[in-house]
């Protein structure tokens, strides 16, 4: 039984026993909708109060369940613009969506709908179609993350993947040659916040290619907040993601004890807000829950010194600008990769070759 198969069966189960439940004589119990009584999926229940909720989740449930018939995709704007008088506001839809994805216990990819992606790569890779031999070759620019990709064979030639945080970042680390000191290596952003079709496509790539993936993030509550986000996944779409996340990503930095090390201007320590201390809370209650030591120690370290930096610290405001590649990232990648890379060594030939040339 295929997937897509095993689902709709799911969808007409839910659907017959949820009739069966309205054929009944009144009762005090509340309607639900349920899946047998598999103990890994949710149950859905309602009241007179939540009558609206019930219809947006079972439109789309019949969304998803003519999705698997047509065999075709939606993203999730789509679900919103099907019955936009229905759900009002895109987070309605987005709600019943996870509602779905609880309920079946698979992510929002198993169900047919998309999201669109903000996140890019760059670098020695490329993607190869076995179908037309078509090469989408990474170190020609920037490359999209979409779900199309998934089904491409990827063909790396680097040693590392590095995870930035920031368009901004990203840009200006390729401007200054990053490519030149590490043309092994491949640049990810996911522009902020990451969405879930670039944590896809990454934990798909990093578990094909056996990669070491790490990671360069503000040194504030935003930036490990999304360290996080990356290596366990999000709070907020877990029903949607289903184990999407990339456990093999180490933060390697911006970590805010490394203020004391990293020579910038002092005008670009930035003083906590209200918001980054209920954040930081937050962030440290689960960096805690999940064994993060080393998280909880940094947070700690930004509580005690009521002060927050961000990557670009590194990239402007006083520092040269390579010192990111030449200096910061030259240490920490030759201890993580002494077998692979001492790109300093490789950078003084290249400067012994031209002046030879000379």
């Amino acid at each position: 039984m295929s997937d897509d198969e095993k689902i709709r069966h799911e969808v007409e189960d839910i659907t017959v026993d949820f009739i069966r439940q309205l054929a009944r004589p009144i009762t005090k119990s509340s309607p639900c909708l349920k899946l047998g009584v598999n103990p890994k999926c949710g149950q859905l229940r309602y009241n007179r109060a939540t009558l609206r909720k019930l219809a947006r989740d079972l439109t789309a449930l019949s969304k998803v369940y003519n999705l698997t018939i047509t065999k075709n995709t939606a993203t999730k704007r789509d679900v919103y613009y099907d019955d936009k008088k229905l759900y009002k506001e895109q987070r309605n839809s987005d709600n019943a969506l996870r509602s779905v994805c609880s309920l079946l216990d698979s992510n929002r990819h198993e169900l047919s709908v998309i999201s669109c992606s903000r996140g890019i790569l760059q670098g020695a890779l490329a993607f190869l179609d076995l179908n037309t031999g078509k090469l989408i070759d990474c170190q020609a620019g920037p490359v999209p993350l979409n779900e199309d990709l998934l089904s491409l064979r990827p063909l790396p030639t680097a040693h590392f993947i590095l995870v930035v945080e920031k368009d901004a970042t990203f840009q200006r680390m390729i401007d200054a040659g990053f490519f030149l000191h590490y043309p092994k290596g491949i640049l990810m952003t996911g522009r902020g916040y990451p969405d879930l079709v670039s944590r896809r496509v990454l934990s798909w790539l990093v578990k094909d290619t056996s990669l070491p993936i790490y990671g360069l993030f503000d040194a504030d509550p935003h930036g490990i907040e999304i360290y996080l986000t990356y290596k366990y996944g999000s709070v907020q779409d877990r029903a949607e993601t289903n184990n999407i996340f990339v456990r093999e990503i180490q933060w390697i930095g911006l970590k805010p004890s490394h203020m004391q090390s990293v020579p910038f201007p002092s005008s670009q320590l930035l003083t906590l807000t209200h918001r980054d201390y209920m954040k930081m809370r937050r962030v440290r209650t689960r960096a805690k829950f999940l064994n993060e030591e080393d998280v909880v120690d940094e947070i700690d370290f930004i509580t005690k010194q009521e002060t927050k930096f961000e990557l670009e610290a590194l990239t402007g405001g006083g520092c040269d600008g390579d010192y990111i590649i030449r200096c910061y990232l030259s240490s920490l990648i030759k201890k993580l990769l002494p077998n692979h890379y001492d790109p300093l060594v490789r950078s003084r030939q290249s400067e012994l070759a031209s002046e030879l040339e000379e």
